[in-house]
């Protein structure tokens, strides 16, 4: 991403994306592409299998939800969408840490914290997503649906 002026995603021999790297990690337009750039990758979560999460609308057709991990918030809730769940797993990665979250209906979702993260492994948490930052596809075309 730090060498190329535009970007060819390829899934397969078939183009999924073209872009600059920062319209593609912004607005990617499919499934494979929202889980394929970033580094730790966008949380792909199934809406149907997403428990005691109220999404609010979402655009007509929206199965899947991708949150990228920076968009994660530990503080309190003001605004957006709350979420619950069991740290699986913390990576301290030098100046943040990734933590890995099992939420409520088993879907996995990866938040990227600055420095030490706060909570430990097996911690009950709720954390938070501004509605901005949420990617919202079809299940069944990969496509976005915003």
């Amino acid at each position: 991403m730090t060498l190329a002026d535009r970007l060819v995603v390829m899934n397969g021999g078939r183009i999924e994306q073209i872009g600059t790297p920062i319209e593609v990690y912004e607005r990617p337009q499919t499934l494979f592409v929202a889980g394929f750039i970033g580094s730790p990758p966008m949380s792909l979560i199934d809406v149907g299998q997403a428990d005691n999460v109220d999404w609010g609308e979402l655009p007509p057709q929206t199965g899947v939800v991708g949150v990228r991990p920076d968009a994660v918030r530990m503080a309190p809730m003001t605004e957006g969408i709350g979420l619950s769940g069991v740290v699986e797993l913390i990576e301290p990665i030098g100046g943040e840490s990734h933590v890995h979250l099992l939420l409520n209906g088993g879907q996995a979702l990866i938040a990227s914290v600055p420095g030490k993260a706060g909570v430990a492994e097996g911690d009950r948490v709720n954390w938070h997503i501004d509605r901005a930052d949420l990617h919202c596809f079809d299940k069944s075309t990969g496509r976005r649906t915003d």
